[in-house]
């Protein structure tokens, strides 16, 4: 890909973190979910195998990651267009309620901060990590950006690293956004508006 390319996309995502989207129940409970049953399958086994004490100190930092992230979501209640009724010869609107959220920088920082924690993980593990840390960067900037790659599986050596923060760190994230919103607990749990 080229260098333009890879420019515009990064700063897309970095857009994005500072725009309202819709809020859906996938991010908050299904990616999560699915990322600690990916490191279930990802997990190195044998002399490759880490101790329980490094999952658990991986998942301490992914934990604080989240809740850092979590800390300064905006959430909005958003009375879109979605058709027109025709009552008496007259157009009237009628509304969808959506809820938006909009994570912000601290979500920037916190996902900067996973991308290097991984490769710092894998190397003080003695990983092999393939391919340029820039590519590994706008991979991950597209798993992000469209969720359809984000669940796809991972075969670097560093993929049960990345499945751990994620799914720790998005567990963080939701458990604290959902408390803290209200307007977001009603969408996950199907509540009416």
């Amino acid at each position: 890909m080229n260098l333009f390319l890879e420019f515009a996309v990064l700063l897309y995502f970095m857009y994005q973190q500072f725009s309202f989207e819709r809020v859906s129940r996938l991010n908050f409970v299904a990616i999560p979910i699915f990322s600690l049953y990916q490191l279930s399958l990802t997990l190195p086994e044998g002399e490759k195998s880490i101790s329980l004490v490094g999952i658990l100190l991986i998942s301490l930092i992914g934990l604080l990651i989240g809740f850092f992230q979590a800390s300064h979501v905006e959430v909005k209640l958003v009375e879109a267009n979605k058709s027109y009724v025709r009552i008496n010869g007259e157009e009237t609107p009628i509304y969808k309620k959506i809820v938006e959220s909009r994570a912000g920088f601290r979500y920037l920082i916190g996902w900067i901060f996973i991308f290097g924690l991984k490769y710092g993980i894998g190397f003080l593990l003695h990983e092999k990590i393939e391919g340029s840390l820039i590519r590994s960067l706008f991979a991950e900037i597209l798993r992000e950006i469209f969720l359809f790659l984000s669940l796809a599986p991972r075969n670097e050596a560093t993929a049960w690293i990345d499945w751990l923060l994620i799914g720790t760190s998005g567990t963080a994230f939701s458990i604290y956004t959902l408390r803290k919103h209200e307007l977001i607990r009603k969408i996950v749990m199907k509540k009416e508006l």
